[in-house]
């Protein structure tokens, strides 16, 4: 992910972008919260969160192929990690008043219901919105 600020912010091709939100995606169970906060280019003070989103999708893609029962395991504890990274995710985009509530719903869609066990830090990103906008 700290490859695919830098190209961001050097504005590399998409082909180099894409190939980065691939690599990140498949390691996306190893990050921080902190590490899917992308600057945009233009504006290093608002965060790309298409690309976020897309690292997110390409990690959700995995679990579309088969696997065997004990790569089903490892798969699943890596979900369990994703869903708390995004989900503090969603808390620290969740302190920009600005951003907007459709955007913000989204994001919170992106993980499917039956990848949390609870949904206690989506109450909590979803809190924290609430609060900062209003």
């Amino acid at each position: 992910l700290r490859l695919l600020r830098v190209a961001n912010y050097v504005g590399a091709s998409s082909s180099t972008r894409a190939q980065l939100i691939r690599q990140a995606g498949s390691q996306l169970d190893e990050a921080k919260a902190v590490d899917l906060l992308i600057p945009l280019p233009s504006d290093p003070q608002a965060y790309d969160v298409g690309a976020a989103e897309a690292v997110l999708e390409y990690f959700l893609a995995q679990f579309q192929r088969p696997a065997a029962p004990d790569e089903r395991r490892r798969m699943s504890v890596a979900m369990e990690k994703v869903v708390r990274i995004f989900d503090e995710y969603l808390k620290t985009i969740a302190l920009d008043s600005e951003f907007p509530i459709g955007k913000f719903i989204d994001l919170a869609e992106c993980l499917p219901g039956i990848a949390r066990s609870d949904h206690d830090g989506l109450y909590r990103a979803v809190d924290t919105y609430l609060k900062v906008t209003n």
